[in-house]
């Protein structure tokens, strides 16, 4: 059997292509919400002043990260809850100042923060 090297080339090339197609596979989808503070609140054991903050989400990690600035403040340790239905828009939820959820908008799957 003779070996072309045209066809190591090719495949090669093939597997260079696929590769971007591997990754997108393994990644896991980023959420973020913008959330107005307009008074002390807690999340997770963080105290929130009044503020604009930013909170994000990755479904791989158990954690949400709380921005402020563009600078991480804090990282929240929090559950992942698949929803029946997709949320129609991005929503706190919270119990006696304290942040107790997470919903995306567009998204099956929200965040449960706390026990």
């Amino acid at each position: 059997m003779r070996f072309n090297p045209k066809y190591l080339i090719g495949s090669f090339g093939a597997l260079i292509l696929a590769l971007p197609v591997f990754a997108a596979g393994s990644t896991m989808h980023t959420d973020t919400t913008q959330f107005d503070v307009s008074h002390e609140m807690t999340i997770g054991s963080t105290q929130l002043s009044p503020g604009h903050y930013t909170l994000r989400g990755r479904e791989s990690e158990g954690q949400i990260e709380v921005l402020h600035d563009g600078k991480v403040l804090a990282t929240v340790p929090c559950q992942w809850v698949r929803l029946n239905d997709k949320s129609d828009h991005s929503e706190i939820l919270s119990s006696n100042n304290q942040v107790t959820g997470i919903r995306f908008e567009g998204r099956t799957e929200s965040v449960k923060i706390g026990s």
